[in-house]
């Protein structure tokens, strides 16, 4: 005979929508449990309860079935096992061994729902439950629904699988893209770039930002979590995301391709062609327009940029500031090295310059790359939200001797393909004197693969003869032949 379980006063935690976060009360609980002959446990009619909607987030309906089989019928799905639901119910137990944990007032799963799903495939009209610590309502948001849905899945039933692991990695992505589009703090983030999600291969600090933190969560329900490091919960939202992503799944998890070698094939499969901006900012008009300040205000800066040993990397700008180029991040050149004067330095004078004439300019001295770039972020910005594919506006700075009546400039693989505007100095032996001039310069139809596979070369003379009646003179001048004549850099104005 099954005798009703009276309750009494409880406390629990219920969801505060004045403080926006969990609260203690005492309840009278509405669910009333029944407390099983057999046993100390409680239980109740499987009708009374059922799943917290925020569950099917984390796991998709086919993959609870799959899982409530096995939990159901056993392994080999006879129903034979001791242990499975089935020989149970046939033996006149209660089926669920481990406790379901409900809300003491709606009788929604906070934890159990495969058990949940099992009993209900074997016809189970009781099952063993006990009170969660929170009352479910529907106000909660869905990310702090998930976070306590996720605690208390914590060791309770890893993700074995990588199919389950790229479900999980999918819905939690997707659940954080949407409340930082909905956030006042984020509001159109992702939305600037046209992104529905991130785009992990070419974005990475998205995950830096954003997500790993998030992600990292997933290693505490993932088997083996130490191994799971931030690469490897990378990889598998990479891999959640990716077109062919169930046909990968089902191959790794069947044991006929490793998880290393499919990542490998997808960097392969998702790199995108270079894409250039046909209406991208027009710097030679740019130029044209501020012709003279630019010039005065560009030799001003560089003859001072060339007595550095004097004044310490100082530039006095025109309005009165101080710029230090060692420790300005937005300014900054890069590391010292024998070429510092024709490359780092003429990359924060440049800066400095098209910032002073209205463009925001930066360098990128400050960050971890081994380009002497000027880059341009807003700029950028505007030109994304047409195609967030478009590249990086900059101006790419490149220095060399004469020799010869030529000059040589080199770079790696990505000046082969770039179409863009570029800041060009040339220096006599002694480096006293130069010539200089902007241009916009057609890297697949001059620059020259080097000796290495990583390296590419172009020369001044191909530079010139393509590009002939784009030359934007600074220091210096050309003649009617492309001969040049070289300037004295040590005129401070």
């Amino acid at each position: 005979m099954l005798l009703w379980y009276s309750n009494i006063m409880i406390t629990k935690k219920t969801w505060s929508t004045k403080s926006n976060d969990w609260v203690e009360v005492d309840i009278d609980p509405k669910i009333k449990l029944t407390a099983h002959p057999d046993g100390d446990k409680m239980i109740i009619d499987i009708n009374k309860i059922s799943p917290n909607p925020a569950n099917e987030h984390f796991y998709s309906n086919e993959e609870i079935e799959e899982s409530a089989k096995e939990l159901a019928y056993g392994v080999e799905g006879d129903g034979l096992n001791e242990l499975c639901m089935h020989h149970r119910l046939k033996a006149g137990t209660i089926v669920n061994h481990e406790a379901i944990k409900i809300c003491p007032m709606t009788g929604k799963i906070w934890s159990g729902h495969t058990r949940y799903r099992a009993a209900i495939m074997v016809g189970a009209k009781y099952v063993y439950v006990v009170f969660a610590d929170e009352i479910y309502s529907d106000d909660i948001p869905e990310r702090k629904n998930l976070d306590k849905l996720h605690s208390y899945n914590l060791y309770k039933r890893p993700e074995q699988t990588i199919k389950q692991q790229t479900n999980k990695a999918k819905k939690l992505v997707e659940i954080i893209c949407n409340d930082l589009n909905n956030s006042k703090e984020e509001e159109g983030k992702l939305n600037k770039l046209n992104m529905a999600v991130p785009d992990f291969w070419s974005i990475p600090h998205y995950w830096n930002k954003y997500f790993k933190k998030e992600m990292m969560k997933l290693q505490e329900s993932f088997l083996n979590k130490k191994l799971k490091n931030a690469s490897y919960i990378r990889n598998i939202i990479k891999l959640s995301f990716s077109p062919n992503c169930h046909a990968i799944v089902s191959r790794i998890d069947d044991g006929e391709l490793a998880l290393n070698a499919a990542m490998k094939d997808l960097r392969g499969s998702v790199k995108k062609p270079y894409i250039t901006n046909p209406n991208t900012f027009d710097f030679g008009k740019f130029f044209d327009n501020n012709k003279e300040e630019f010039i005065d205000v560009y030799k001003d800066y560089f003859s001072q940029a060339y007595n550095w040993q004097f004044n310490k990397h100082i530039i006095k700008t025109r309005n009165g500031d101080i710029i230090n180029v060692e420790t300005d991040k937005k300014h900054t050149r890069e590391k010292p090295k024998k070429t510092a004067i024709l490359s780092d330095e003429t990359m924060s004078i440049t800066s400095i310059v098209y910032n002073e004439l209205g463009l925001n300019a930066t360098t990128a001295g400050g960050m971890a790359t081994n380009s002497a770039d000027v880059q341009f972020p807003d700029i950028t910005a505007e030109e994304r939200k047409i195609n967030h594919d478009y590249p990086l506006v900059e101006i790419e700075v490149k220095n060399a001797t004469i020799k010869n009546d030529d000059a040589i400039f080199y770079g790696g693989p990505d000046m082969k393909k770039h179409k863009k505007y570029y800041m060009i100095k040339v220096f006599n032996d002694d480096h006293t004197k130069c010539f200089s001039f902007q241009t916009f310069i057609d890297g697949p139809a001059i620059v020259k693969t080097g000796q290495g596979k990583d390296s590419c070369t172009m020369n001044l003379k191909d530079i010139v003869s393509h590009h002939k009646n784009d030359i934007r003179m600074i220091y210096g001048s050309k003649d009617e032949n492309d001969k040049f004549t070289f300037e004295n850099i040590l005129t401070i104005h």
